[in-house]
């Protein structure tokens, strides 16, 4: 809410923040936490991996509130096996991405509130495009780690 994006939207399907009709989401720059829960039935005595599918740009995750790790490239997976419970799971992905987009957005014309400043001036930034944001998916769980 620091950048005035709201404090809690849902979005249907996972998307690009940057397509968003909320201007506050589409210049976001910073992280934004997607939760969900979901049923696990298969074997959790096996070795168990999530794959985020795309994300841009970072993903911290989190299952059942024990953090799992954090990847920044591709591919964008994690092995999930310490904290996976058959049944009722909770799993929280943290988002991050660049300054760019809220750079590009305090630029745009109208803008009465900045969120950012630069001791040089990029008004050349005022017309660039923004980078995409957002955790794309497809989101996944995998017995075996794709290679």
């Amino acid at each position: 809410t620091k950048m005035d994006a709201p404090a809690k939207v849902e979005f249907k399907s996972l998307t690009d923040w940057t397509t968003n009709e909320n201007k506050n989401i589409q210049y976001y720059g910073g992280t934004a936490t997607y939760s969900k829960t979901f049923d696990f039935i298969g074997d959790v005595t096996k070795p168990n991996f999530i794959n985020l599918g795309r994300v841009e740009k970072l993903a911290a995750v989190r299952i059942n509130g024990k953090a799992l790790g954090t990847v920044w490239c591709y591919p964008y997976q994690l092995n999930i096996s310490a904290a996976l419970k058959k049944g009722k799971n909770n799993i929280e992905v943290d988002i991050t991405n660049p300054w760019w987009n809220r750079i590009v957005g305090d630029l745009q014309d109208g803008v009465t509130k900045k969120h950012t400043w630069m001791t040089f001036p990029f008004e050349w930034a005022k017309v660039s495009p923004l980078q995409p944001a957002g955790l794309f998916g497809p989101v996944v769980i995998e017995e075996t780690p794709n290679p």
